[in-house]
C-alpha cells in the first residue's frame, strides 16, 4: 500500500526555480538595480518575482535562502577612511606604552 505522500502545500517554487534564482542572486544586487550590494529579504523577493513569476513575502523569503544553503550575514561596519597600517602602528607601539603607564 502507498503511503498518503508528502502533507501540507507544495512549493511554488521549484527546482528550476531555485536554480535559476540562485545564478540571479550570484550577479549581486547592483545588477538587478539596487544602489548597494547588500540583499536583503525584500529585495531577494523582488528578484524572485521578476525572475520565477512567484510572490513571496519577504519573511518567508529566509526559509527559501536556508533551504538553498545561504546564511543571514550582515556587513562588517569599517569607516571609509580607516587606515590599517596607521591602527596596526597603534598597537604596537603607542598601546604599549599607555599598558605601560597604567600598570605604574
Amino acid at each position: 500500500m502507498k503511503g498518503a505522500g508528502r502533507a501540507g502545500r507544495l512549493t511554488r517554487l521549484d527546482d528550476a526555480g531555485r536554480s535559476r534564482l540562485k545564478e540571479a542572486l550570484k550577479k549581486g544586487a547592483g545588477a538587478w538595480g539596487f544602489t548597494t550590494h547588500l540583499w536583503t529579504m525584500e529585495r531577494i523577493a523582488r528578484v524572485i518575482k521578476r525572475v520565477c513569476g512567484v510572490t513571496y513575502h519577504p519573511r518567508h523569503v529566509g526559509r527559501i535562502m536556508r533551504g538553498l544553503g545561504w546564511s543571514r550575514q550582515r556587513p562588517v561596519r569599517r569607516a571609509v577612511e580607516r587606515d590599517e597600517a596607521t591602527i596596526v602602528e597603534w598597537g604596537k607601539y603607542r598601546w604599549v606604552e599607555i599598558k605601560k603607564n597604567s600598570a605604574a
